[in-house]
């Protein structure tokens, strides 16, 4: 399993190909938008950290594409070691994809709007350029550096905005004919809280024109708090601030639970650590019988998506942490679930202090409250979690009474068993048989080091 997850890169032909919450019809909205706007605008894509938005862009910017539109994809947080954001998103024109698709007269037309921005950048005292600055500037730039008093300067530096723009208008009527030109820009709540804020100011006073659309991916609680951040002496209102900036807002849906854990199993590649989980039913290896029993029956019924992602993180961490000579992935995993969710029942496993049968009725009690229907496959794999789970309580209290216990030892042999149901007495037996050892005690202690002290944040 890898600590990072794989990033998903969206398929020319079917970019929702490998969307596993269902989010396309979002992008077909979004789209119509784009088609039936005529004037440029800026759109915020807003979602928590960690319900995939990267992901959302990166597939509606490849559906844009297969659709004829210029896109450009811009990670803003990879270039907030930049002094001032207006030369990274310059560069960012500069550098596009379909830039050697361009007659030699679009090449000169987007050399020349390089230029004027190169020259706003030096009418400007605090912007530093960083590396080579290309052509040189025309006339008319420097005569505003030359400007001796501030009106003159700033009529040059209004003449040079003004001049930018129409050269970026003309530029994206070129490139993109009928269709306009979109920019992506990605990570924005993950910059410096200076460089986000001066990133929305420089697209809302340079970029703000026809034949544009900016498309914002963020986590609008936190770019809010850059935002106070930068300004927060004055004690502004950070959502009036923002709206100053963004023309349209969406919400991305929250993914439900299912599709959520769903992806983080897979993402994470969880399942391979189960491939010694026995299914008693069919004999058969299946990591897949682990996940929907995971999925469909513990994680579902947490209160929220960062449960979700919170146990996930965990569990990878102690998987990746923990030689299990004595312990199966699949008894990590339900403990893990009861750490995190049914604390009670976690530390009555761990005291040992209960009568075995009041244990084994705990675990039954956590089944019957989840309401599986008790012929189906899936309460027998419930059953089955929690027969290994009760075969360590029993061999853990064994070996914490000195071994040898009587007790204990007449139920190896099938004896005294009467409080555990007649149809799963073999497979408890044949539990008691092959794992004599204790195997939770160290696995207790690592997981609550694992618990108490880590944690995982991690880009989309």
């Amino acid at each position: 399993m890898k600590l990072k997850p794989k990033n998903i890169v969206p398929k020319p032909e079917n970019p929702f190909k490998d969307d596993l919450l269902n989010r396309k019809q979002y992008a077909d909205v979004l789209t119509q938008i784009v088609k039936n706007t005529e004037d440029g605008f800026t759109l915020s894509i807003n979602a928590d950290w960690g319900y995939g938005k990267t992901t959302f862009v990166k597939m509606w910017d490849a559906m844009l594409q297969s659709e004829g539109y210029k896109t450009i994809y811009f990670n803003a947080w990879e270039s907030d070691f930049v002094a001032d954001p207006m030369m990274a998103l310059i560069d960012g024109l500069r550098n596009t994809t379909f830039d050697q698709d361009f007659a030699f007269e679009q090449r000169q037309q987007l050399s020349a709007t390089v230029d004027t921005i190169i020259g706003i950048t030096r009418a400007i005292p605090v912007i530093k350029i960083i590396g080579d600055v290309g052509k040189a500037v025309k006339d008319g730039v420097d005569q505003c550096i030359e400007d001796t008093n501030d009106f003159q300067r700033t009529q040059s530096l209004q003449s040079l905005v003004a001049e930018f723009k129409e050269r970026l208008s003309n530029y994206a009527k070129t490139i993109s004919k009928d269709k306009p030109l979109i920019i992506f820009v990605d990570e924005l709540d993950r910059c410096r809280p200076d460089y986000a804020v001066q990133m929305l100011e420089r697209i809302k006073h340079f970029f703000a024109i026809d034949n544009i659309i900016f498309v914002l991916s963020i986590d609008k609680k936190v770019l809010c708090k850059s935002i106070e951040a930068v300004y927060g002496g004055l004690k502004i209102d950070t959502e009036a601030y923002l709206r100053r900036f963004v023309d349209i807002e969406f919400d991305l849906p929250e993914p439900d639970i299912d599709s959520f854990a769903k992806a983080l199993f897979d993402q994470k590649e969880i399942g391979e650590y189960f491939t010694n989980y026995y299914d008693a039913i069919s004999g058969e290896h299946r990591e897949e019988r682990l996940k929907d029993t995971l999925i469909d029956c513990f994680l579902s019924q947490s209160n929220s998506l960062r449960d979700v992602e919170k146990y996930f993180n965990r569990l990878e961490i102690i998987l990746n942490s923990q030689a299990l000579p004595h312990a199966s992935a699949d008894l990590i995993a339900y403990l893990l679930y009861l750490y995190m969710f049914h604390r009670e029942v976690y530390e009555e496993l761990r005291q040992m202090d209960l009568e075995v049968s009041i244990m084994w009725g705990r675990l039954v009690q956590l089944i019957n409250n989840q309401h599986v229907n008790k012929t189906s496959d899936l309460y027998r794999r419930l059953m089955w979690i929690s027969l290994e789970c009760m075969a360590s309580y029993i061999n853990d209290k064994d070996a914490k009474e000195g071994y040898n216990n009587k007790e204990y030892a007449s139920m190896r042999e099938g004896n005294g068993l009467e409080w555990f149901p007649e149809e799963y007495r073999k497979w408890l037996v044949q539990e008691l048989t092959n794992h004599r050892r204790s195997r939770l005690k160290d696995l207790y202690s690592h997981m609550e080091l694992i618990n108490a002290r880590f944690d995982v944040r991690r880009a989309e």
